[in-house]
């Protein structure tokens, strides 16, 4: 059963479910070649694999589907091509419908495609050769399917293409297998570093460690760039092309390159992975509001959390929150009080439009930054956004934060439209009306009833969590838009009776 950490990439898969991401129907487009659309969000790109000799076109499905589950969706793929093996081992027939795959992917072009993957093995290899030889004698003219083509021979030959048609690719690459351990090596492994050597300005040689391959011949060596764990520790066959239960799909090839062929999503060489991928994706991915990634998945600078930007924002995770998008204004004031070393934290919510639809907010675990068109972004930070929201946020006396949450003597203060409100470290609370009450300031009075949950804050650095005890099993829980559950939107209780005092105190000013 395949499982993805929570934070770069894996959640449990159901059982029974083999391809849990393959997603469409198997359209046939020529002889021996079908393609699906999977819709994925993450990118347009394009991936053709081209079967051995006398694999199946069923076969040559399965080991497609198992790719794009295991690593293609993530690199953005779309549009999968699978293609039989050839009817013998020199595709001397050339009977397989290359011209149907060069025609579908013209009518694909568009910005959006970043890349096409392609990859033979085995004797498929001869008949990927014919698909880049049609693209470099008239198919593709202009190059703009060759100059996006990562083309992997994967322990095969080369015959019907030349090498003016590999130079014009983005990237070739030429793998063999060698298990160290009994001494086999893969079927094709010096005809593979003869072509490495002879096109190692477009990438070279890739030798494949078959170690925990179980392999003691070559021709299982072979067949472990398709499946890591063949059935056969002396050969391989068509099975090894359709069962991958608890034998694992090879896509060392791919990931060993990916960043040096610029592979990734949205026509970017950058990828999301794990719970920040699955919000991406329910975001809508290529097409949603952050736009696209402009880095890889990154270590956030506490060491807790992980974090992708985007063109119009980022999307951040930690264990203690999940993941949430942050863009625009709100995003930028976070950045300028230190991200999550600041005196916010975390994001707890995506970004969320107010109650009187006039702004939008992101709540944190020590506060919340609070945008609207007529007061910009700012923080409202720990305790005082406990006493604001006691107040009724922004629909309160006070409106909107015309400030970030700042130190004064004793205490925190944040100015709103309308007035000001500081909370002391006894716990009591100041408000200054402007406006029609103008120079009115109302008492703070006693301290607030017993318990109501203030702290003494040092407004500039708010303590983060502890990390968790890796030995200990974990369950991580997104909350789904405007609910903040396991993790509240301040990191402490909203303080009980904070309320009451409070608002007893403005209506005595409002002389209700």
């Amino acid at each position: 059963m395949l499982v993805l950490s929570a934070c770069g990439g894996e959640v449990e898969r159901p059982a029974g479910v083999d391809r849990a991401e393959l997603v469409g129907t198997w359209q046939p487009i020529g002889t021996g070649v079908t393609m699906m659309d999977t819709g994925n969000p993450l990118g347009a790109n394009v991936f053709i694999g081209y079967a051995g000799y006398g694999i199946s076109l069923g076969e040559a499905e399965s080991w497609v589907g198992a790719l794009y589950d295991a690593r293609l969706r993530s690199l953005g793929v779309r549009y999968v091509f699978a293609v039989k093996g050839p009817a013998d081992p020199g595709y001397n027939a050339l009977e397989l419908g290359n011209s149907r795959i060069v025609a579908t992917i013209t009518s694909l072009l568009r910005p959006e495609l970043g890349f096409i993957l392609v990859a033979g093995h085995s004797s498929g290899s001869f008949v990927a050769d014919e698909f880049l030889q049609q693209l470099d004698t008239g198919a593709d003219p202009f190059n703009a399917i060759g100059g996006r083509v990562v083309f992997f021979n994967l322990d095969g030959d080369q015959k019907y293409v030349g090498a003016n048609a590999i130079n014009r690719l983005r990237r070739a690459y030429y793998v063999n297998g060698f298990n160290p351990a009994t001494g086999a090596v893969s079927w094709n492994h010096g005809a593979m570093s003869s072509l490495g050597a002879a096109f190692a300005g477009k990438g070279g040689t890739l030798e494949y460690d078959a170690s925990s391959s179980g392999c003691t011949a070559g021709g299982c060596v072979h067949i472990s760039l398709v499946s890591t764990v063949p059935h056969n520790p002396g050969g391989g066959s068509g099975v090894d092309y359709a069962d991958f239960g608890g034998r694992p799909v090879n896509q060392w090839w791919v990931d060993v390159k990916r960043e040096e062929a610029g592979l990734g999503q949205c026509a970017t060489p950058f990828v999301t992975e794990g719970l920040i991928e699955a919000r991406y994706v329910a975001m809508g991915g290529c097409d949603s509001i952050v736009g696209s990634p402009t880095t890889n998945m990154l270590v956030t600078a506490d060491g807790m959390g992980r974090y992708n930007r985007f063109t119009w924002g980022a999307i951040y995770w930690s264990f203690f929150t999940g993941a949430h998008e942050l863009r625009g204004a709100i995003y930028e004031n976070w950045a300028a009080l230190a991200f999550e070393n600041g005196p916010l934290g975390y994001p707890t919510t995506d970004e969320l439009v107010t109650f009187d639809t006039l702004g939008r907010y992101n709540r944190f675990q020590h506060g919340a930054v609070y945008w609207s068109y007529g007061t910009g972004a700012h923080a409202v930070v720990e305790p005082v956004y406990s006493a604001w929201a006691a107040a009724n946020f922004e629909n309160g006396a006070l409106g909107y934060p015309i400030s970030d949450t700042h130190a004064v003597t004793g205490g925190v203060q944040n100015e709103f439209q309308h007035g000001s409100l500081v909370v002391f470290a006894d716990g009591t609370s100041l408000v200054v009306l402007s406006g029609v009450d103008a120079g009115v300031v109302v008492d703070a009075g006693a301290p607030i009833e017993a318990d109501a949950g203030f702290v003494e804050v040092d407004a500039g650095a708010i303590p983060s969590a502890p990390p968790p005890d890796p030995s200990e099993p974990v369950e991580v829980v997104t909350e789904p838009e405007g609910v903040v559950g396991g993790c509240s939107a301040s990191g402490i209780a909203f303080i009980p009776l904070l309320g009451l005092p409070f608002l007893r105190r403005r209506r005595s000013l409002q002389g209700t």
